[in-house]
């Protein structure tokens, strides 16, 4: 007997189904529309998260790696959220970061999906932000696409960072790495990379 099934018959109310929304690790309480099903509650739930908010897709375009400059990176990572001893190493200078989400499948570390660019002038105090959102619910951040981000995808996130001599370079940096790979959640892009995107997305 299914899940479903066996929960038929402690159902509080007849044809009234039910929908749970997780929110940043939260149960909302659950929402109930009379005579419309309880797959079509959750469908209506998730385009008011932004449609199927458990799905992305990729954004490659070789012509913008063709323009992207060459450049010898020194990575260092961890998983996010850190954890107290990893957060006291980062160092407090400047660079550019990453998310990246790392499914851990079929032990083929190319599986993994570049999410977000950002920069940062000190590298520790660039991190506290995201690390908060982790416990906000989603109304109360005013970045809806980096809470869903770290909040969906948490516990396959893995944050690199990258330290550069000048606040300067790493902003140049940040802009040429937006630019050559098109972070799904990095929603201010290049000019000429913009209008095609909106018109594919």
């Amino acid at each position: 007997m299914s899940q479903k099934d066996s929960n038929q018959s402690e159902e509080p109310e007849a044809n009234v189904p039910m929908a749970v929304v997780v929110a940043s690790g939260s149960v909302l309480p659950p929402l109930k529309i009379p005579n419309i099903s309880a797959d079509s509650i959750s469908d209506i739930l998730s385009l008011a998260l932004d449609g199927d908010i458990f799905k992305i897709e990729a954004r490659l375009d070789r012509r913008q790696w063709a323009k992207a400059p060459e450049r010898t990176l020194v990575w260092e990572s961890f998983s996010f959220p850190p954890d107290v001893v990893t957060r006291k190493d980062i160092p407090k200078v400047p660079g550019v970061y990453v998310f990246v989400a790392e499914p851990s499948l079929f032990s083929l570390s190319q599986t993994s999906t570049l999410l977000y660019v950002g920069k940062a002038k000190s590298l520790y105090s660039r991190i506290s932000p995201y690390i908060s959102d982790l416990s906000r619910r989603r109304h109360e951040t005013d970045r809806p696409h980096v809470w869903r981000m770290l909040n969906v995808w948490n516990g396959h996130l893995r944050y690199y960072y990258a330290i550069t001599n000048t606040v300067g370079e790493a902003e140049e940096l940040e802009d040429e790495m937006i630019a050559a790979l098109i972070p799904y959640f990095n929603k201010e892009l290049p000019a000429e990379l913009s209008p095609r995107l909106r018109a594919f997305p």
